[in-house]
């Protein structure tokens, strides 16, 4: 039996109830649907701010900038469940059955917690498990009485969902998790990218481990034997092709840098055009160069592609993928850009960097020269500062720089999204929010540093650019 609903060009999530009901967020309502006839139910008034939807049985879960809300489906009541401070944010959230898990950061303090709600009682229960340092990324309900979270450091945390306590278990990863899946009677597997672990849901225990290859990579788990599951692994045979500079035709230079240039190639086989990057090899640059093999790795469709490098005794060749012009041209030509034009670009990069962030991954350099435009396609591109470990380095380019990192503090995922409110302020105005007199006042010498906002900028703009941490 098949089922079509027609929804609103607002449409921003939808989500099965139940199997009889589906859940349609558009703007500022919520919309139910029966799956039988395509028919609508219901339409429930909401705020603008609900960002995300769970259908939970009888419930649904709403999440918001300002908390978590409940709606009956019964009676279209909405209830809010969990208020969230004025520094805090919803970072993932996670539903099965009737429960939902959400990861909450204090953008201020830097730490994180998860907080755990059951949509079943009727009282507003709530649990809630803070953490000081350690920063889980994604929660993973595995039954009605564990939660699982895993972290930016490769590591999985076991957590009882009825209790406000220290996790029952952690063990170690080391590598990056891409999915956790229930296989039933009590286990679980931890799929990563090296390997596969089997592990036991009451002690969190591990029960088995799998080393994948390097061609080899886990795409599933089939759940029918949970003592000994079967592993659904795809296995990459193909040959690939040493890059050499010649396998190209050179066509054109089309920027020049500090450490090199960027020219347009043509493959000798296919005619297909590359940007390739030269670098002139030293030592400064070995770090650049893995970090662009890093990479690789990273696909996505706001992302610039990279293919692979070479080098030679004096350079390093990276092969990209070509786009027209930067984000900077469009400026220099365009002037001052509206908010709807700047708001596809804004939507576009901060897509991409919440692929980045999480794989764990920092660029650390956005600005508009590196944001790359093509036939209406935005991708982030140079990932020559990118890296996948909070630190303490001094990087990035004066007036985009997060003042974590003009000051060489402990610094992660949110200084990306602070260079991404300068770039929101830049198109908008043709200038950067802080002059260099403002800067070197409030950030080199107080340590304070406040956005305000030009009158002109709308209250949803407003709200965008002080979120992205200015």
């Amino acid at each position: 039996m098949a089922c079509e609903i027609t929804v609103g060009s607002s449409l921003k999530d939808i989500s099965f109830v139940n199997s009889d009901i589906i859940a349609a967020l558009e703007s500022n309502s919520i919309k139910l649907y029966r799956t039988d006839t395509s028919r609508r139910i219901m339409t429930i008034g909401c705020e603008e701010e609900t960002k995300q939807l769970h259908g939970a049985n009888t419930n649904c879960f709403l999440i918001q900038y300002t908390g978590i809300r409940i709606l009956k489906i019964s009676t279209g009541q909405l209830i809010m469940w969990h208020t969230l401070g004025e520094s805090e944010e919803i970072v993932a959230s996670h539903w099965k059955s009737e429960r939902l898990a959400t990861i909450v950061e204090n953008k201020i303090h830097k730490f994180r917690s998860v907080v755990m709600i059951d949509g079943r009682s009727s009282n507003g229960a709530t649990s809630l498990i803070e953490f000081d340092k350690w920063r889980p990324i994604v929660p993973h309900s595995i039954n009605d009485n564990s939660l699982i979270a895993t972290s930016e450091t490769g590591s999985v945390k076991l957590l009882d969902f009825g209790k406000s306590n220290k996790p029952i278990s952690t063990t170690p990863v080391l590598d990056r998790i891409k999915a956790v899946e229930d296989v039933g009677q009590f286990n679980f597997c931890v799929i990563a990218d090296s390997k596969v672990l089997l592990m036991d849901s009451t002690l969190g225990k591990k029960k088995m481990s799998i080393d994948m290859k390097a061609n080899e990579k886990c795409v599933g788990v089939l759940s029918g034997n949970a003592k000994a599951p079967f592993f659904m692994v795809l296995k990459d045979e193909r040959k690939k092709e040493i890059l050499s500079s010649d396998l190209f035709n050179f066509q054109r230079t089309i920027a020049r840098g500090t450490f090199g240039e960027v020219k347009e190639y043509t493959s000798i086989r296919t005619g297909r055009s590359f940007a390739i990057k030269e670098l002139r090899r030293s030592h400064a640059l070995n770090e650049i160069f893995i970090n662009d093999q890093n990479h690789m790795l990273i696909k996505h469709k706001h992302i610039v592609r990279f293919f692979g490098a070479f080098k030679d005794e004096s350079t390093i060749f990276i092969v990209l993928e070509l786009m027209s012009q930067t984000l900077r041209q469009v400026m220099r030509s365009n002037g001052i850009m509206d908010e709807a034009s700047s708001g596809v670009v804004v939507k576009a990069v901060a897509k991409g960097l919440q692929h980045l962030h999480r794989l764990r991954v920092i660029h650390r350099d956005l600005k508009p020269e590196n944001i790359l435009l093509s036939h209406e396609r935005i991708k982030i591109g140079d990932f020559g500062l990118a890296t996948t470990k909070t630190g303490e380095t001094w990087c990035g380019t004066p007036g985009y720089q997060a003042p974590e990192l003009f000051r060489k503090e402990t610094h992660g995922t949110p200084a990306d999204m602070f260079s991404l409110g300068v770039m929101a302020h830049e198109m908008l105005e043709s200038s950067l929010p802080f002059s260099e007199q403002y800067w070197h006042k409030h950030v080199i010498r107080s340590n304070t540093l406040q956005y305000v906002s030009p009158a002109k900028f709308s209250r949803h703009l407003k709200t965008l650019i002080l979120r992205e941490h200015l």
